[in-house]
């Protein structure tokens, strides 16, 4: 499911980038000639790069997806299927590349999908069942209990 998501999204920002660099375009001899149209040009040229780097992050997240493989895993690295527990209630997560937030349903159970870049995830790194650990978030500070590794 995350493969496909990474897809979907890359398809949607390579048609954005080009959609922004054809904006970017300036037909034959003719130059913007005022300040609004000197601006669109110019907004869509970031947009342009801003995608191209979205294109490059999601290529590469795939190419980790294929290099890291399947299986079960016994500690918290990259593929792991995660379930925790803070004071707020129990988390399902899993760690894959380029996890950005997103909210799988996966056989109707909510499986949210993160990177290690992401402040729980960086708490997380490596940690096995049992472990506690605390996120620092809005000011506060929680605790999770990581109840089983898949």
């Amino acid at each position: 499911m995350w493969r496909s998501h990474l897809v979907e999204s890359l398809a949607a920002a390579r048609e954005g980038q080009a959609a922004a660099t054809a904006g970017t375009r300036v037909d034959g001899d003719h130059r913007p000639e005022n300040r609004g149209e000197r601006g669109a040009v110019t907004t869509q040229g970031y947009l342009a790069q801003g995608l191209g780097q979205r294109v490059q992050e999601l290529e590469e997240a795939l190419r980790h997806l294929q290099d890291m493989g399947s299986g079960s895993r016994t500690q918290v690295v990259m593929g792991a299927v995660v379930s925790v527990e803070s004071e707020s209630g129990e988390l399902r997560c899993a760690f894959f590349p380029g996890g950005d937030g997103t909210e799988l349903k996966v056989e109707g159970e909510a499986l949210r999908v993160l990177s290690f870049r992401a402040p729980l995830g960086r708490a997380l790194k490596l940690g096995r069942v049992d472990d506690a650990v605390e996120v620092h978030r809005a000011g506060s500070y929680e605790t999770y209990e990581i109840l089983s590794v898949e």
